[in-house]
């Protein structure tokens, strides 16, 4: 990876501007902690996966009463399904766990309030965030139909045996959508490229990055543990990854024992280290 680095191009870039995402308070307060929290550390913007008893209109009251602003909604795990017919495509004991969890406090992406709150906000902002496999289960044609009522973004899955490369794969997800001519932007997790790399050591890490230039880029690595801060390599990682891009949005989607405040001074050294 060393040597990689020096292939990285730096551009005059806009910095990224950082945003919270409501997983940092997933379980300790809900959706109003999270305004609450931005607005102390000086957070800008929220992206918010919202419960299945969001109510859209307090969602709107909370973004005037804090002034913070809503960039993106991050719908769930499946679209349309039951949790029972979710629960044969978990490939692990910690996926099976938490499908029951994502079930209670999400449901469906179909029937989730974030569609409905995505309705009542601008058309070009938030960005509404889908996982790659949501798209399958849904549907192209209903996916086209979200690009056209919203700034829809898509997200990379780790890789799975038996899954198609779109889900995996960022630059085929890219591809994809310009087979389509489809208008969606991308968003790249670092932590679910991370297993694909594994089994795929030629999918090159700075190449696939420069090749899809992410407008979302996702912190919630694994470090002994899921949706943590990245480790010192994984920060060099990401330091080359913004010099080569900067995207829109540096979203912090850490696990709510995870310092908030201490994330957002770490990614705030990384991008004055990368960009200036």
């Amino acid at each position: 990876m060393e040597n990689d680095f020096r292939h990285a191009i730096i551009y005059d870039m806009p910095k990224p501007e950082l945003v919270l995402s409501n997983t940092t308070s997933f379980f300790i307060g809900g959706i109003e902690k999270t305004f609450q929290r931005a607005e102390k550390l000086g957070f800008k913007h929220l992206e918010l996966v919202t419960y299945r008893w969001t109510d859209p209109s307090e969602i709107l009251r909370w973004k005037e009463k804090y002034g913070i602003n809503v960039a993106g909604i991050h719908l769930s795990q499946w679209w349309g399904k039951t949790l029972w017919q979710e629960f044969p495509n978990m490939h692990n004991m910690l996926e099976k766990i938490f499908v029951f969890v994502w079930a209670f406090y999400l449901g469906d992406a179909a029937k989730n309030p974030g569609l409905e709150l995505a309705e009542k906000l601008p058309p070009s902002n938030p960005y509404l965030l889908v996982h790659t496999n949501v798209i399958a289960d849904m549907g192209w044609e209903t996916f086209e139909q979200l690009t056209k009522q919203f700034h829809a973004v898509i997200e990379n899955l780790p890789y799975h045996e038996g899954y198609p490369q779109y889900f995996w794969n960022p630059v085929e997800m890219k591809r994809e959508l310009e087979k389509r001519n489809l208008k969606a932007g991308i968003v790249f997790d670092h932590a679910h490229f991370q297993p694909t790399q594994k089994q795929f050591p030629n999918l090159d890490l700075l190449e696939t990055y420069r090749q899809i230039t992410p407008e979302v880029l996702h912190i919630s690595y694994s470090n002994f543990g899921i949706h943590t801060l990245p480790n010192k390599k994984e920060q060099e990682e990401l330091k080359t990854l913004l010099k080569i891009h900067a995207p829109r949005y540096i979203v912090l989607e850490t696990n709510p024992l995870v310092s908030i405040k201490k994330g957002k001074k770490l990614l705030e050294e990384i991008i004055s280290e990368a960009l200036g």
